[in-house]
């Protein structure tokens, strides 16, 4: 089957080129999009050097942590803790190593990429404490020490054993029972105060006024064991434990859940909502749809912009001859060719034309080969010899070209190209039918070319001297029929009238019908190619004469040169010299050089 993109017009072929190749583009840009997303940031490895190029970390700890204007922030985040916050700052890479806050940071970028590339349906930031709390409790120990062994009355803490007291002590307040371990301790008035309004503030309002005589006998004789148990039932209360427990599940035990207080500090995370939506979805379905569309774009520009192959082409009087070494020529570059002789149409009758080319379909390239040939003295060329070649040879060729050419137009894409003949480029005796036929075949060639200019259709001629075909195998026969010559000879003299010295082939005239159909000859129109071996270049003069004829040899004598004289001697009556003459007049010998007949 002919190639489909070849029955587009060219407008049509060159706005879906331009559509498949901005698709291609931009299939390609978004993959590109893509890739560098994945790459950059999409990758933790990016942030990293982000936050290193920037010196993230050294700034972290050397300006931002010990900014004064970041000083109510961080007073905040460590105002529960039995150590000064100017303690923990200056102790800051104790608590909070480089090597952990790297650690930490990065489990919050892999986080967030998981949940921006779509690898979890939420967004989970939680950061270990379990490191940080091992860190602090050696800060803490360090710094309560002397504290501890004081309370324990020993050189050197024991801060298991403290723990354990501490829990239990921590146990008997919750029963309203006052530890044992916790020292006296004597306040002044301001003391006294302050410590009764704190204790009474875990003490619901209802209880206060049962409470607060306890908690005061107790402070006023520096009993600060018998206050708290006073307070602790309250302090301690079920409500509370049920509170600390339901911190402990939420958190996860040493785990920060960080979303809630990102939320709850009005946060908005509505933004990297929508960056998952792009980026889910761009390295999802978005990437795979542009790698369709690209390739389907890139094949669709290859298949339309390339090389014509599967051409349809017709070509008339293509069974044999020269007719047959066009076809086989198209057939081997892979067109779809229909080789046509005389029982297959007419080329004379323009209904069989029609009729034809209607079941054909559409033609990309049309060789006009069919043709006839014969020879005689103008005064003995009959009308019917006269109509006959300019109809097959002229006639033809307009029918053919006529029909196919408005679909050519249509599609902005087609080759004509005509066999005619050297006898279409000069006048010859006895060939006057012949002659003009071929002259008609190339001024009809010229005509289109001219009327089709600036379009995607060429139209042109090729004009081949004699060739080795069956036509001319006949007319050799037939000369060395009516003369002393054998049909070696005969060939010779007929082949002497070219340059080469030789007949030409059929597939070297096929190869010139070739090119001018190649890509390579789309700015060709209007031309006949002269395929002749150097006719045009050398001039050949063949003297027919008789016996008594001056010529040392009474057969044939060939002298080449630049100007060469063919000279053969017919010893035949003289009655029959006018058919002689004729046989090599039809031959076109009349082409090439001049006749001197006595």
């Amino acid at each position: 089957m002919a190639r489909w993109p070849s029955r587009l017009s060219r407008r049509l072929r060159i706005a879906l080129a331009v559509i498949a190749a901005v698709l291609a583009v931009l299939s390609v840009t978004t993959l590109c999009v893509a890739a560098t997303a994945r790459r950059t940031v999409l990758e933790t490895g990016y942030y990293q050097q982000v936050l290193d190029g920037q010196r993230a970390y050294d700034r972290l700890y050397n300006e931002v942590l010990v900014d004064p204007a970041s000083s109510a922030v961080t007073r905040d985040l460590l105002a529960g803790l039995p150590v000064p916050p100017d303690a923990v700052l200056a102790n800051l890479k104790v608590v909070l190593p480089p090597t952990t806050l790297r650690q930490l940071v990065n489990e919050q970028i892999n986080a967030a990429l998981r949940y921006l590339r779509g690898d979890t349906a939420k967004l989970a930031l939680s950061v270990d404490l379990t490191p940080i709390a091992a860190n602090l409790t050696v800060l803490v120990q360090d710094y309560l020490g002397d504290l501890v062994a004081a309370v324990q009355h020993r050189d050197a803490p024991d801060f298991g054993e403290f723990m354990k007291s501490l829990t239990a002590g921590l146990d008997d307040l919750a029963r309203g029972k006052r530890p044992s371990f916790l020292p006296d301790l004597r306040l002044n008035d301001a003391q006294r105060t302050t410590a009764e309004d704190a204790l009474l503030t875990v003490v619901p309002p209802a209880a206060r006024a049962e409470v607060q005589p306890e908690v005061a006998a107790g402070l006023d004789t520096g009993d600060v064991a018998s206050a708290l148990a006073a307070v602790g039932p309250y302090a301690l209360s079920g409500q509370v434990r049920a509170a600390y427990q339901d911190l402990l599940q939420r958190s996860g035990g040493l785990r920060w859940d960080i979303v809630p207080d990102l939320e709850a500090a009005d946060v908005h995370l509505d933004e990297i909502k929508t960056v998952r939506a792009f980026s889910t979805a761009l390295l999802g379905p978005v990437r795979l749809v542009a790698v369709l569309l690209g390739l389907a774009a890139l094949a669709f520009l290859w298949w339309i912009t390339g090389p014509p192959m599967h051409r349809r082409v017709l070509v008339t009087g293509g069974t044999r001859g020269i007719g047959a070494a066009v076809a086989a020529r198209f057939a081997a570059a892979g067109d779809d060719v229909i080789a046509v002789g005389r029982a297959d149409v007419d080329v004379t009758d323009e209904a069989a034309v029609i009729a034809f080319l209607d079941r054909v379909g559409a033609v990309d390239v049309l060789v006009n080969n069919a043709g006839i040939a014969s020879s005689a003295p103008l005064k003995r060329t009959t009308l019917e010899d006269w109509n006959g070649q300019l109809a097959v040879n002229a006639t033809g060729a307009f029918l053919c070209t006529r029909a196919v050419l408005p679909g050519m137009l249509e599609r902005d894409s087609g080759r004509i190209v005509t066999v005619a003949s050297r006898a279409g480029l000069a006048g010859a005796k006895y060939t006057a039918a012949y002659t003009a036929s071929k002259h008609a075949a190339i001024g009809l060639t010229r005509a289109v070319a001219a009327e089709v200019a600036g379009t995607g259709v060429t139209a042109n001629a090729v004009c081949p001297t004699f060739v080795r075909t069956d036509m001319t195998t006949q007319s050799v026969q037939r000369i060395a029929g009516t003369t002393r010559l054998s049909e070696e000879e005969a060939e010779q003299a007929i082949a002497a009238a070219s340059p080469l010295g030789r007949l030409l082939e059929p597939d070297e005239v096929a190869d010139a019908v070739l090119f001018l159909c190649s890509p390579g000859a789309s700015a060709i129109t209007g031309t006949t190619l002269t395929v002749a071996g150097g006719e045009n270049a050398k001039q050949t003069n063949l003297i027919a004469i008789g016996r008594e004829s001056p010529c040392d040899n009474p057969s044939v004598k060939l002298r080449a040169g630049q100007s060469k004289n063919v000279c053969i001697a017919f010893d035949v009556p003289k009655a029959e010299k006018p058919q002689s003459f004729q046989y090599v007049a039809d031959h076109g010998f009349g082409d090439t050089g001049l006749w001197a007949l006595r």
